[in-house]
């Protein structure tokens, strides 16, 4: 099957561009002791649960594995070709069910920004070999950030509050499996962020932007 590279969408910046791949926590073999088996790997163990690839400087790929992910990281420069190919047939094979199901995010970690992201196998399938004006409207869509003015709250409950409302509202006019991927939080000037990792407790994948107004 011909799949484009996982990092077809990015018009590179510094990075590192990460594909991230979430699995359920009970999955056996774990995705680290997977990926340390996997045949004619170019990538080197070079501590646990860091494979890097083989140019050994600042352009190496690296997968970073533990018992819940397999993430791959990639810098502005160009892959080698081996790296390409084998990562081309580690997610056929993830894709085809080696591990079960996952999530999937790619993210541009220098700026922050969400490129493409699916809650399965077919959808990182779509990703890879699908209509790519199709997937640029889908991605478009499915990133619109919903903003939330929070500007009145007097404490971080009341930060949360309004994103409770705001999340409720965005929920009327969307299906009842889709959720917000990106928010853009408007709060009082004084306010602390720590509000942000309860947030993110019950919504891991959200990206969160803050404005103190």
């Amino acid at each position: 099957m011909i799949r484009r590279d996982w990092a077809w969408r990015w018009s590179p910046a510094i990075g590192p561009l990460t594909l991230t791949l979430r699995f359920e926590k009970t999955v056996e073999p774990t995705p680290r002791a997977w990926l340390s088996k996997r045949p004619n790997s170019p990538y080197a163990i070079d501590a646990p649960g860091v494979f890097v690839g083989p140019a050994r400087d600042v352009r190496t790929e690296r997968i970073y594995a533990d018992d819940e992910l397999l993430c791959w990281a990639r810098s502005y420069h160009s892959p080698d070709d081996e790296s390409v190919a084998f990562d081309a047939r580690t997610l056929d094979a993830l894709i085809d069910g080696a591990l079960g199901p996952f999530v999937w995010d790619l993210l541009d970690e220098d700026y922050v920004q969400p490129i493409a992201a699916g809650d399965d196998a077919a959808s990182l399938a779509r990703y890879l070999e699908g209509d790519e004006t199709e997937l640029g409207a889908h991605y478009a869509k499915l990133f619109a950030p919903l903003a939330v003015d929070a500007r009145t709250a007097k404490n971080e409950d009341g930060v949360l509050a309004a994103i409770s409302v705001a999340f409720d509202r965005w929920h009327e006019t969307h299906g009842p499996q889709e959720r917000p991927r990106v928010v853009h939080v408007a709060c009082p000037r004084a306010m602390p962020s720590d509000w942000t990792a309860r947030l993110r407790a019950q919504h891991p994948r959200l990206l969160i932007s803050i404005r103190w107004d």
